[in-house]
């Protein structure tokens, strides 16, 4: 059994010997290390030159210009010579017993998809547990695997490519992923929905082998075009696979409650902390008020959870205050009809 572990890497000069030494302190078993170098513009490709010439058996780089994590991440797939695929962000880094431990379940369990615990860090040494509500080993096949649809459709932290080894023969090579037009962001949520489904038996093992960095700043701190599309991808993804993987009436409206505070949740964003210009705030809020009938529908639709979800802060004071300030394009009208709806009117 070769795994293969799939690094992409742009701009980490600080962090990625961290994380290649991290994982090649491995043993246990037969491995390589693919690393995806997406154009970067510090020295990131020059370090994982200088670790490919140390560890020539081992490791080798993909050096391309820059494509995006998504596209980078199937490029890993497509390139990758192993049985499995283990994720690594290049910021992140792997506990020692890592390779080890899946390798074991995998043999144990029989599995296509394996998935394991986590924990973050911070600059400051802290660390914190994922909050993972599986305690236990879990086995979800057949029609079992409703209770991970489940915790995919409602919750981000079962996403994560990361938390993963996967079979090469449960792998999508088919989707063209480029046409969804989605970049640097959601790349995990995109490309896990098809993986879930893909996968005949999938195992969870409570083991913690991965640490996730955290830090102040991230992608989705700075809210902008592509973040909005990728929300708006992921949220129509979703739906596609409630509807495919059959789900229960209760999961569904509770992903749906979920999309509604996702939009709103970005528009709370968009309002306070982003960068966007007047105009591009004025296409983001016709689209979701003015021409968005999915948004209304989902509000009627899913009301009680919707007014249940500790996510919806529309009568917050400042959001209601700046977005009244776009009367020209009825964003104030849009709120109140959603407000009546809400109140069952």
């Amino acid at each position: 059994m070769l795994i293969s572990y799939l690094v992409p890497v742009y701009n980490v000069e600080k962090y990625i010997r961290q994380c290649l030494d991290s994982i090649l302190s491995q043993s246990g078993a037969e491995f390589e290390v693919l690393l995806l170098d997406d154009g970067s513009t510090d020295s990131s490709g020059t370090i994982c030159d200088e670790y490919a010439r140390a560890y020539p058996n081992i490791v080798r780089v993909i050096h391309k210009e820059n494509e995006g994590v998504l596209k980078n991440r199937c490029r890993g797939f497509v390139m990758a010579k192993g049985d499995w695929y283990v994720s690594v962000d290049p910021d992140d880094c792997i506990k020692e017993n890592h390779l080890q431990t899946i390798v074991a379940a995998i043999e144990q369990y029989d599995c296509d998809m394996l998935m394991f615990d986590y924990e973050s860090f911070y600059p400051d040494g802290r660390t914190e547990p994922s909050g993972i509500d599986i305690q236990d080993i879990q086995i979800y096949e057949n029609g079992g695997k409703q209770d991970i649809y489940k915790k995919r459709l409602l919750k981000n932290k079962y996403n994560n490519m990361w938390t993963k080894a996967i079979k090469r023969s449960v792998v999508d090579f088919e989707t063209d992923y480029d046409a969804l037009g989605v970049k640097n962001m959601c790349d995990d949520a995109i490309l896990s929905y098809e993986l879930y489904t893909r996968a005949k038996r999938i195992v969870f093992i409570p083991d913690v082998l991965y640490s996730y960095r955290r830090s102040i700043v991230s992608i989705t701190s700075n809210v902008n075009m592509d973040y909005w599309h990728a929300v708006r991808v992921c949220i129509e993804l979703g739906w596609k696979y409630v509807k495919l993987w059959n789900v229960p009436e209760n999961v569904a409206q509770a992903y749906g409650a979920r999309c509604v505070s996702d939009y709103c949740n970005f528009l709370g964003w968009l309002l306070m902390k982003s960068g966007l210009d007047e105009e591009q705030k004025k296409e983001i809020f016709r689209e979701v008020f003015l021409e968005n009938k999915w948004f209304d529908m989902a509000v009627k639709q899913y009301k009680k959870e919707y007014l249940a979800t500790r996510y919806i802060k529309l009568r917050d004071p400042m959001i209601v205050k700046s977005i009244l300030s776009y009367r020209s394009y009825d964003a104030a009208k849009a709120i109140f009809r959603i407000e009546k709806v809400l109140r069952g009117q």
